[in-house]
């Protein structure tokens, strides 16, 4: 059981061997920190890949693959960390891989807090609905009362019509029968009057009637669409009302309280864990054994840089003489030219002072 728990602590079983027992104990606990994390982790995959595909053997293969991600990144993270004997340049070699961790259990503690918080997420799910339904009715409510005032101001308009139709007929009769107006009985010319004023207002009372009642049938025709409308929205809001992922994470961060927050935290402390132990712990044999089987390897490696540097700076070196004596040899003939040329420019001044001086004697 301890070699499996060595294996995900990512130490050598060959220098393990040689260790005493206090420290092979000391990176069994740092394996077995490694593999509950890395099962914690296939669990958490497996609530995330169900609530995508809803399919039991497709989230089982991938929550393994994803188990196994986290299972190498985790036994990198140890094994890669070495001990020193320096505490702050340990610390500081260890903080990207604390970050890492923190990372990881950002990642693995969600769809377990989404299994955790299902009650609570699903009634948050269908408050939000509620919610966007009545969004939908109030945005809709709004275009209702405008289509009602529309409706009650031509239904006034269609009354004081027909009351001022009414009241000329009152008008119209008791003139006639002699009880108002001029107080005289049967058809005079009072009586034809207000009986044609009547009448002519009852036919345009028919036409404000027909334009009103045409208003009143679209804005009618408009409110049965609306309703229509409405309820087709309402369908699709039920329909694509997504409660995937995505959704059950929105909803889960609007959830009030500290409980899934402490669950991230647990989950940080359970990543970190193999880290932390391994950075606190002081330097053991292990460490010692290894810094004496990798010190051979390394001071080969430097010997041949050293080797290598040194080959390259003879290799400048030598060239470099060679430019110096090319150069000496390109500049050598242009010395030679230069005293010649003045060898006969010194015999040209001669002659010259040769000529002059006889030229005088004569």
């Amino acid at each position: 059981m301890s070699k499996i728990f060595h294996f995900a602590a990512g130490v050598s079983k060959d220098i393990m061997a040689e260790c005493p027992e206090s420290e092979k104990i000391k990176y069994a606990g740092i394996g077995a920190s490694v593999y509950f994390t890395t099962l914690m982790a296939g669990l958490s995959a497996y609530f995330a890949f169900y609530l995508i595909f809803e399919q039991v053997f497709s989230s089982i293969f991938l929550s393994l693959i994803w188990a196994a991600l986290i299972f190498n990144l985790d036994r990198f993270l140890v094994s890669s960390f070495r001990k020193k004997g320096r505490p702050f340049a340990e610390f500081l070699q260890a903080l990207p891989r604390i970050l890492m961790a923190v990372f990881i259990a950002l990642v693995i503690s969600k769809p377990l807090e989404l299994k955790l918080f299902q009650t609570e997420i699903d009634f948050k799910l269908l408050e939000i609905k509620r919610e966007k339904a009545l969004l939908i009715d109030g945005q809709y409510a709004i275009k209702f009362n405008r289509i009602e005032r529309n409706e009650n101001k031509y239904q006034t308009e269609l009354n004081k019509s027909f009351q001022l139709k009414e009241n000329y007929y009152d008008q119209y009769k008791c003139e006639c029968d002699g009880t108002c107006g001029t107080g005289n009985s049967g058809r005079g010319s009072e009586c034809l009057r207000k009986q044609q004023k009547y009448e002519s207002y009852t036919k345009e009372h028919q036409i404000i009637e027909s334009k009103i009642n045409t208003r009143l049938s679209l804005l009618s025709k408009e409110k049965a669409k609306l309703n229509v409308d409405k309820d087709k929205e309402k369908q699709e809001l039920s329909r694509h009302f997504s409660r995937g992922l995505l959704a059950r994470l929105e909803a889960l961060s609007a959830l009030s309280g500290n409980t899934s927050f402490a669950i991230l935290l647990l989950f940080i402390f359970l990543e970190t864990a193999p880290i932390l132990s391994k950075l606190f712990a002081p330097i053991g044999p292990y460490d010692h054994l290894l810094q004496g089987k990798e010190y051979p390897y390394k001071m080969a490696y430097f010997g041949q840089i050293q080797e290598s540097k040194s080959s390259t700076d003879f290799s400048l070196k030598r060239a470099k003489e060679v430019n110096a004596l090319d150069k000496k040899e390109q500049e050598k003939p242009t010395a030679e030219k230069s005293k010649k040329e003045e060898a006969a420019l010194q015999l040209a001044h001669l002659q010259e002072k040769l000529v002059k001086q006889l030229l005088n004697k004569k």
